[in-house]
């Protein structure tokens, strides 16, 4: 039986990982400049911090904490304000709300990203509690990161369903017990 819903945010509530996959070229193109064709690849090849240095450099940015800081108001701003749910959410809520099983948010991001996120769509109502990283101390490739989220729900992994669109966390969740519902609705 199922006692509690896990959602995760990005990519299964919230349209956002469209912005991280091309979160450099997004940024370049509001500082006012036209992004090279592939910078977006480039910074895939990178490390975020390696990203920023080189934006700073091909783009006379300032200095790398000045863009590193730049960068996170920028993303921080698209949280607050623009990034929408994906079509349907607010209704299979809804639907799940009517079951009486309490439902949380679990994400890899942010609560300075997450809160104002949810608070703005209108679905942090339906979400009993909203934990990140912050409060779980594990990150969701790893499964003490469900286990401990089922810990201070009060229930058992075997209870839960976890809906998620990352197959490293679809894995996380399933190796801890949970149940898994698998999206894939960015790709």
């Amino acid at each position: 039986m199922i006692r509690l819903h896990i959602f995760d945010m990005d990519g299964t509530l919230l349209d956002s990982m469209r912005m991280w996959e091309n979160v450099c070229s997004e940024y370049i193109r509001f500082k006012g400049f036209e992004p090279e064709e592939n910078l977006d690849n480039i910074q895939d090849e990178k490390s975020f911090l390696d990203a920023i240095r080189y934006m700073v450099d091909r783009y006379q940015l300032g200095s790398v904490d000045e863009a590193m800081q730049d960068l996170e108001r920028y993303i921080k701003n698209r949280y607050e304000t623009d990034l929408l749910l994906f079509e349907g959410i607010p209704e299979y809520l809804a639907e799940i709300e009517q079951t009486g099983i309490p439902m949380v948010i679990l994400t890899n991001s942010p609560h300075a990203l997450a809160d104002p996120a949810m608070r703005r769509t209108g679905i942090d109502r339906f979400f009993r509690k909203i934990y990140t990283y912050e409060d779980i101390k594990h990150a969701k490739n790893d499964p003490e990161c469900f286990r401990r989220t089922c810990e201070l729900e009060g229930v058992d992994p075997g209870e839960v369903l976890v809906h998620d669109d990352a197959d490293y966390a679809q894995n996380a969740a399933a190796r801890a017990g949970c149940n898994v519902k698998k999206y894939d609705r960015y790709r």
